[in-house]
């Protein structure tokens, strides 16, 4: 039997300490990784103004209007779910916020059951 691979090669660009593991798997199925990294990835020594500008100290959500709505913030929209935004702001564990919606989340499970077509 051949193996899924047979006789392709694979290009891999990536450095090799990223791409080792792939290279591995697509030989065990048959293909030859042909390594030619195109691209190195260096760390780079980042000035305080440069760091300022990458990562500021002072953070804020989207303003601008988003999907036309302009009452609510668009983060706000997009989580879906009241209070959960200030949550964020006020440091709380991902733990605690998942805690507040688990009960909710079980509740729209069990009523969606009724109206699959396909189980879950």
């Amino acid at each position: 039997m051949t193996a899924p691979l047979d006789g392709w090669v694979v290009v891999v660009t990536r450095p090799a300490a990223q791409a080792g593991r792939f290279a591995t798997m697509v030989a065990a199925d048959g293909a030859k990784p042909l390594m030619l990294p195109t691209i190195e990835v260096e760390p780079i020594e980042l000035d305080a103004a440069a760091r300022a500008a990458l990562a500021p100290d002072s953070f804020d959500w989207r303003r601008e209007p988003y999907e036309f709505e302009s009452s609510r913030l668009a983060i706000e929209l997009l989580l879906g779910m009241p209070g959960l935004r200030e949550r964020v702001e006020d440091g709380a564990s991902l733990a605690s916020m998942e805690a507040s919606y688990r009960r909710g989340l079980r509740a729209f499970v069990k009523l969606r059951r009724r109206f699959l077509v396909y189980g879950d």
